[in-house]
């Protein structure tokens, strides 16, 4: 390992490799054990560096953004964890060019600012970046990421570098092929429009306090919990009328302002909220025979009774 540590630091910089780094540090839940390598990174040419690196030396790998909708196992996550964040972002003719590491809320008012529309002001009130959205098909209301992407440049598991239409995606609701296929996004392309300002910033306001009212926004959490198995059956309707709104388990909590989200209530262990979310599975399906699924990602390694 201190061959790949050192490959790795010849083109991040020297200290930049941290060992057993806390991904509770970097998740918005605040929950997470250690990861085994952790490094930042903050350009595309440089994560396809790293992610050559990892791919020689057969590294266990695992590349997130924001550090939304997803929660990290109390035992951390083995071999090398990347954070990318960035913001390379190339306005060209009508087209605009990111990094995958580039936050939906920025991207969004960047090109707000200029009064040009992407379609991403849509989704300006979601947190994360690019390449997690392009991952889940990040949603607001009826408005899909997947919506608005025309292309995007992808790392493949065979180590090649493509650049693939947005049908390659096969884009459902919270779906995408990169769910399966291994595949990680270093870029993302979008059609650009002339937009209205003064009526795209109304816009996101009036979607960011709709979400403040309805949703606890000033919690530790991940976002919803689960995916909804209808419109007319949303998740958080289900558990509050199985009645498990405050219901509390260790430092875990089913918010009391929406039963969708958990939240860390202090000092929440991952066990704490997969056992809140096993009983909130549980209660649905005894009293509507439904299967809640997670819209939230379990990563790493979790313990167990």
């Amino acid at each position: 390992m201190d061959q790949f540590q050192g490959d790795l630091e010849k083109i991040t910089g020297e200290g930049t490799l941290k060992r057993g780094e806390p991904m509770s540090r970097h998740t918005t839940f605040q929950i997470g054990g250690p990861a085994e390598f952790y490094l930042d990174v903050n350009t595309p040419a440089v994560l396809k560096k790293v992610l050559d690196i990892a791919s020689r030396y057969r590294v266990p790998l695992f590349v997130f953004g924001g550090g939304s909708n997803i929660l990290v196992g109390d035992q951390g996550i083995k071999g090398l964890t990347v954070r990318f964040h960035s913001e390379e972002f190339v306005l060209k003719g009508k087209t605009l060019r990111v990094a995958a590491g580039m936050g939906l809320a920025k991207i969004a008012m960047e090109m707000i600012n200029r009064g040009l529309s992407t379609g991403l002001e849509n989704l300006a009130t979601v947190p994360g970046t690019v390449g997690g959205a392009i991952y889940n098909n990040s949603h607001w209301q009826d408005k899909l990421l997947g919506d608005f992407l025309l292309k995007a440049e992808i790392y493949t598991p065979r180590q090649e570098v493509k650049e693939v239409p947005a049908d390659y995606f096969r884009f459902a609701y919270d779906y995408s092929i990169l769910r399966d296929s291994g595949d990680i996004v270093l870029t993302a392309l979008f059609p650009v429009g002339k937009g209205v300002k003064e009526e795209m910033l109304k816009a996101v306001i009036a979607n960011n306090q709709t979400r403040s009212l309805s949703q606890p926004l000033d919690t530790k959490c991940a976002g919803c919990t689960f995916r909804n198995p209808s419109k007319e059956q949303p998740a958080g309707k289900l558990i509050e009328q199985c009645g498990l709104k405050g219901k509390i388990i260790g430092g875990a909590k089913v918010s009391q302002k929406h039963a969708n989200f958990i939240i860390n209530n202090g000092n929440a262990s991952a066990f704490d909220v997969l056992k809140l979310i096993e009983l909130c599975r549980r209660e649905v399906r005894q009293k509507f025979g439904l299967d809640l699924k997670e819209e939230i990602f379990l990563v790493g390694e979790f313990a167990h009774d």
